[in-house]
């Protein structure tokens, strides 16, 4: 009998095994490999569930899967989208001028600008030419599609759904057997995949410690349940801002329940999207 697991399409899961700055640099340079860019990264700063933006400006503060500083001079945010329709589509694009713009100190020079990219693993078709694996998207002129830019700004979607058609063979890439393990429903699927490769079977062990582990289980029940009753509470009230606020408030009552059992900072953060000041008041209240 197959072991079930819980996917790596899923927010926590994802987060989890990606942290690992080993097996994330070995996932982007395939994906690198795949879209036939030379570039190669050798290493990377890895920031999970942070603020994007500070929190004492009156705007909206956003949190992203996994923030990427890569030593090729650029920035990508790293997501995954069970889900991509419109509101998504505009939230990662939101995520990705905001990670665009706030590169700059006041007065510093544009010309310094590194490139930022957001690379978001989809199911589904957003749109109607939304139709391989990997689909670029940047500024482009309407008339004959020429390039208006040489890239700053770049939207990637990585449609998992099409992983299925994947067929395996000799000439299978790095990055569609990266699709491939993500997208198993069985630890022996995971593990025929990643067989006799140093890097998934690490990946592998990640995954296996994140099933034997009673304490992260629970956080992920927790926070899973948490998000469901808020979307619930969103459709109920037929509004997108609902499923926001109800998220925002369960990842509160999660936080409570965590900081009772004693868990650590770094352990909230990376499990609710609250940050450290939020998570300090809390306890202050507490």
């Amino acid at each position: 009998m197959k072991k079930a697991i819980y996917p790596i399409t899923d927010d926590i899961c994802f987060k989890y095994l990606f942290r690992n700055k080993k097996i994330l640099t070995d996932l982007l340079n395939s994906f690198y490999e795949y879209i036939h860019e030379t570039k190669k990264v050798l290493d990377l700063r890895v920031s999970t569930n942070k603020e994007m933006i500070g929190s004492n400006r009156r705007r909206k503060v956003f949190y992203g899967d996994i923030l990427v500083y890569l030593n090729t001079d650029e920035i990508a945010s790293i997501e995954m989208y069970n889900r991509f329709g419109d509101r998504e589509y505009k939230k990662s694009l939101a995520y990705l001028t905001r990670i665009y713009s706030d590169q700059f100190e006041e007065g510093e020079d544009y010309s310094k600008a590194r490139r930022a990219i957001s690379i978001n693993f989809i199911n589904g078709n957003y749109q109607p030419h939304n139709f391989f694996l990997v689909n670029t998207y940047g500024f482009v002129n309407e008339f004959n599609y020429g390039s208006m830019e040489n890239g700053e700004i770049k939207m990637y979607t990585v449609r998992l759904d099409l992983v299925k058609y994947i067929v395996y063979n000799g000439n299978e890439t790095r990055f569609e057997r990266w699709l491939r393990f993500m997208k198993a429903g069985s630890l022996e699927e995971m593990e025929k995949i990643a067989e006799g490769d140093e890097i998934m079977e690490q990946a592998l062990r990640y995954m296996e410690k994140f099933l034997n582990d009673e304490k992260i289980r629970e956080q992920y029940d927790m926070a899973n349940d948490a998000l469901y009753y808020a979307k619930m509470d969103g459709i109920e009230q037929g509004k997108a801002e609902g499923i926001e606020q109800g998220v925002e408030q369960r990842n509160v009552e999660i936080a409570k329940k965590l900081l009772a059992k004693n868990s650590t900072l770094e352990e909230i953060m990376e499990l609710t999207e609250l940050s450290e000041k939020e998570i300090m008041k809390l306890k202050e209240e507490y």
